[in-house]
């Protein structure tokens, strides 16, 4: 799956937003798309958001986003990963 730009943009922000504000927020879960709308959970699925299908297309099977942080002393840093959930 080729995910849009604007797509993958939108969900790096809130991926990192969230680990940023807590480092323990490091799963997030993009939803498929039902109708016009998809939404946005935490690992625990307590919603975070509600996105438009149409101004964020391409959510047509559950993302998983994961952020890693290998330390500042890394040459990694901070890692975000979008997969589905077959290849983790």
């Amino acid at each position: 799956m080729e995910l849009p730009e604007v797509t993958t943009d939108m969900l790096f922000r809130i991926a990192l937003d969230r680990f940023v504000a807590d480092s323990y927020d490091y799963f997030t879960v993009a939803h498929a798309a039902e109708g016009d709308s998809f939404d946005i959970t935490n690992g625990n699925g307590e919603l975070i958001a509600t996105e438009s299908a149409f101004l964020y297309p391409g959510i047509y099977e559950d993302v998983w986003l994961i952020v890693d942080d290998y330390g500042p002393n890394s040459k990694e840093g901070l890692v975000v990963t979008i997969l589905l959930p077959e290849e983790y």
